[in-house]
Formats: C-alpha cells, structure tokens, sequence
C-alpha cells in the first residue's frame, strides 16, 4: 500500500482498516471502509447503513493549486457535497456544500 503524501498523513491511521457504527436508539449498522488511493496523492472511505439501506463514497485529496484538503462525497441518496477539510489538532474541521437535496 502507497505512503499518504504530507498533507494527508492525519487519515494515514484510518486507511486499510474497516469501522462498524451502532446508532444509540435502534438497531442501524454504519460500516466503513478506508483506503489510500491514487499513489498516496488520495484517500477514499465508502460506507454502507443496514447493508445497502443508505451509502455513501468520500474521496478526499489534496488540492496544490488551493493548498487545502478537499473532499468530495457522494451518496445513494441521490445528493452529494464537496468541501474542505482543515486539521486542528486532532480534530478535523470540515466545511461542505450540499448539492441535491
């Protein structure tokens, strides 16, 4: 597996590893898979709730003309978003807009 370039080293610890979420109040299955992509130049997590019922696909990249983290999620749902992404800290502090819904 491809070395996350500089600029995406804080989501190394997710990439290559799979996440299952419980909703606290009934019994919906979030399940979450990350990858690095593109030479390390990417990453992409793609989710699934209740087995298909509702999904998702984020790619997120480093942007050298802007110079910032941009990602771009698109859903079953039929609407998607695009936005940033900053680190503060241990924290990531996202901005998106929502197109189609």
């Amino acid at each position: 597996m491809a070395k996350l370039i500089e600029e995406l080293k804080f989501f190394e610890p997710f990439t290559g590893k799979t996440y299952t979420g419980k909703f606290s109040g009934n019994t919906d299955t979030d399940i979450s898979q990350w990858e690095t992509i593109l030479n390390g130049q990417g990453v992409r997590s793609v989710h699934s709730v209740n087995e298909g019922e509702y999904g998702g696909e984020t790619i997120i990249y480093w942007d050298k003309t802007k110079k910032e983290i941009v990602a771009h999620y698109f859903t079953t749902a039929g609407f998607y978003t695009v936005g940033t992404m900053k680190i503060e800290g241990n924290k990531i502090v996202a901005v998106d807009e929502l197109t189609g819904s």
